[in-house]
């Protein structure tokens, strides 16, 4: 009887089994065919029965991706992100992996873009919260599971922006040299360079001028030179950006040599007249500088 009853039991099953894969795989050929058409609102909706009900389905990575590529055109990035994800977790290599990092990197280039985010992790209402730290570790997770793929090197880019938009800027540098490294013969490592200039130069003002900041500078244009003397123009626009900055210390020299001048203390003022000329000859102040060290020779 024992043996009739397990029986019986393990036939159930059985066909209990065979009804369920019928019935999940009725539901993804409907799904898929709403993905081939683009029909992404009902895509998200069959999905998101299917995970529910049948999740254990042959077929549930492929409904995974169907739901993040149709939230993502419906422009819910964040919902889209959350999906991509779990279609990665578990898998060391899913069938969609290079084009779910593109999407990634499209998602985290949209949010540090500007696109937003809902609060409190809310699947509906507004969209209120920035998404830049969202980017950072997205483009982080590209980084880390692309290392050589050209998505990494944008990915890079990108975020070292997005650090120089917070103001980190020993990051940001950071960041660009290390794209240098890694994708020498990408056009973005030559962008870095420019970008580093750029860095630099905002943290160059006539109120704030550091020395350290401004040999760094002149180091970045010298390995462009030395790395990429093909390409004039980037070279020129680093130049002329280097020659900004000169001309920024060169006239915190020149006031200071002004400020001694008009205080009647003209060893001291003489002596900033002549390093403006000597350490920035090319300069407008350094012009200024030799004007008034002549008048204060023929006064003397």
């Amino acid at each position: 009887m024992k043996k009739i009853i397990l029986t019986l039991s393990l036939l159930s099953s059985f066909v209990f089994s065979n009804e369920i894969n019928e019935s999940s795989n009725a539901y993804y050929s409907i799904t898929r065919n709403s993905f081939e058409n683009q029909n992404w609102v009902d895509v998200i909706n069959r999905s998101k029965f299917i995970i529910k009900n049948y999740p254990d389905s042959p077929f549930i990575k492929d409904i995974l991706f169907y739901a993040a590529v149709s939230y993502y055109n419906v422009e819910d990035l964040e919902l889209s992100n959350k999906y991509f994800t779990r279609y990665l977790k578990g898998d060391f290599a899913p069938a969609y992996f290079e084009e779910v990092m593109h999407y990634k990197y499209s998602i985290a280039e949209k949010f540090k873009n500007g696109s937003r985010k809902r609060a409190f992790g809310w699947k509906k209402g507004p969209k209120l919260i920035d998404s830049e730290e969202d980017a950072l570790f997205i483009f982080d997770e590209v980084i880390a599971s692309m290392p050589n793929h050209e998505l990494a090197c944008k990915s890079m880019f990108s975020k070292a922006q997005i650090k120089l938009s917070y103001h980190e800027y020993k990051e940001a540098v950071e960041i660009y040299q290390n794209l240098i490294k890694r994708f020498p013969r990408d056009d973005l490592a030559i962008q870095s360079f420019v970008e580093i200039a750029k860095t630099f130069r905002i943290q160059t003002t006539y109120k704030q001028q550091n020395f350290d900041i401004l040999e760094l500078a002149k180091l970045n244009l010298s390995k462009l030179k030395e790395n990429y003397s093909y390409e004039e123009e980037k070279i020129l626009e680093v130049e002329n950006i280097l020659s900004e900055m000169n001309e920024i210390f060169a006239k915190g020299l020149l006031d200071t040599a002004n400020f001694y001048e008009n205080s009647k203390k003209i060893p001291a003022c003489k002596m900033y007249y002549t390093k403006v000329i000597k350490n920035f000859p090319n300069t407008k102040s350094a012009n200024a500088a030799k004007e008034k060290l002549n008048k204060l020779e023929s006064v003397s």
